[in-house]
């Protein structure tokens, strides 16, 4: 059903955790928590050029986001105040020697400059968001590796590199936003496990591993999330008609992960959003309003394209095992590790509410009721706050190379900051998947800042 009377949602600033999705034409505001649409741009809301067939969509700030418009050819600016539109960057619109043709997915850099992955050119253009000018920083022309045949869906993993899915190579690409690069991660001949087939979506989850959509034909076409490991390519089925709980998927076109590690997934099929549990599998109905029922109130979606979620946290510097170069972890440990959350002249950690800090993948809380204590451990001049968690409610893995500690400012402002590890299993047997010497990783630690950008589709 798709949408009819108009509910919108201008003049709301995005909040973290909003989830963002959009049809063709409507770009639609979801509550995380109730599931609750409201339009917050389409033909009947906000003024400018009207979208032709809506992409993806991109959270530049609490107050505006970008959207592609795949077959008009356009990245557009919406205001969510008005759910007006303007044009960032076209064929008519900023410079460049190759013209769009079917943009299909946007990332943005630690500069703020936007990548934008042409599904019809197979190019991956970096555009100025000032100018709308437009330069091919990997094709068939420009990289090494492998010729790009169909990108459909990027992000940005830890390190500031390029992740692609090519929906007609059936492949997964790494690549370097420099030289235009490209590796192949995973494909038909890279890694083991269940074919990736009609690839679709690509993130990155807080373990490292990548998350994306694949599928199988039997009788019937069969969708299903699959986890890659980058390292080796390998592939396992998270989620499908055999996994998990819950009404199965039906025609994924997207996903993305939320802050506490939930895979969010938009199904054009079934036009509703549903909530993955990244461990069992097990789907719940986020919002929809037609087929599998009614979750969340307002207008319905059509055939929906694309999704993302608000997470405004800002980087801070952490160092795990103050002191300790090689910040060994033994998982087999019942007792504490400790962790400095690292204060500079722009972040004062006496404004940190202790309660909401949470560290590992499992997002353990503190381990001393009595909470924290302050300390200059860098020896840089500005009191840090040094905590202790509990490894075994960390959630951490062997093999594991980074860990990351988040919580919020008595503002509300969320944060996070992440250093490197190295795991040891139950016999002593250890991973170091970030090597360097140890006087590099101990110069390391004594930085008080943030190593690299968090947020890939959304806001940093």
């Amino acid at each position: 059903m798709a949408a009819c009377a108009v509910s919108s949602a201008a003049s709301a600033r995005l909040r973290d955790g909003d989830i963002l999705v959009a049809d063709s034409q409507t770009i639609f505001l979801v509550d995380p928590a109730t599931g609750d649409r409201a339009i917050l741009s389409s033909r009947d809301v906000g003024n400018g050029p009207a979208f032709v067939h809506l992409a993806a969509v991109l959270i530049e700030s609490r107050d505006s986001i970008l959207a592609v418009d795949g077959f008009g050819r356009t990245l557009y600016r919406i205001e969510l105040a008005t759910g007006d539109r303007s044009v960032v960057s076209s064929n008519s619109v900023g410079t460049g020697s190759i013209e769009y043709f079917w943009p299909r997915a946007i990332a943005r850099e630690a500069d703020d400059a936007l990548l934008v992955a042409d599904y019809g050119r197979a190019v991956l253009f970096r555009v100025d968001p000032a100018t709308g000018d437009r330069s091919v920083i990997s094709s068939r022309d420009v990289g090494s590796g492998t010729p790009l045949a169909g990108p459909n869906s990027l992000t940005l993993d830890r390190s500031g590199s390029v992740l692609l899915a090519d929906a007609r190579l059936f492949a997964l690409f790494r690549v370097d936003p420099l030289t235009g690069n490209r590796d192949v991660i995973s494909s038909g001949e890279v890694g083991a496990g269940p074919p990736l087939w009609h690839t679709r979506g690509i993130a990155e989850s807080a373990s490292g591993r990548l998350i994306t959509i694949g599928g199988q034909w039997s009788t019937s076409y069969l969708p299903h999330l699959m986890s890659v490991n980058p390292a080796t390519g390998d592939r396992e089925i998270l989620s499908s008609l055999d996994r998990g709980a819950g009404s199965r998927f039906a025609g994924p076109e997207d996903l993305t992960i939320d802050s506490n590690g939930d895979i969010l997934v938009a199904d054009a099929a079934w036009r509703a959003i549903f909530r993955v549990d990244p461990t069992t599998g097990d789907r719940e109905l986020l919002s929809t309003s037609d087929v599998l029922g009614v979750v969340g109130a307002g207008p319905g979606f059509a055939d929906l394209r694309t999704i993302a979620v608000a997470s405004f946290r800002f980087p801070v510097g952490i160092d795990i095992r103050p002191r300790n170069p090689a910040n060994r972890i033994n998982l087999s440990s019942q007792g504490v590790v400790r962790v400095a959350l690292l204060g500079t002249a722009d972040f004062e950690v006496a404004e940190v509410e202790a309660e909401t800090l949470a560290f590992g993948p499992a997002g353990a809380t503190l381990a001393n009721r009595r909470g924290p204590h302050f300390e200059d451990v860098n020896e840089d001049g500005f009191t840090d706050l040094v905590g202790h968690f509990r490894v075994q409610e960390a959630g951490i893995a062997l093999g594991d190379g980074e860990a990351c500690l988040v919580g919020e400012t008595s503002d509300e402002s969320r944060f996070e900051g992440c250093d490197a590890i190295w795991t040891l299993g139950p016999c002593g047997i250890g991973f170091e998947l970030a090597v360097l010497p140890l006087p590099l990783i101990w110069l390391r630690r004594r930085r008080a800042g943030a190593r690299r950008p968090i947020d890939r589709r959304g806001m940093r």
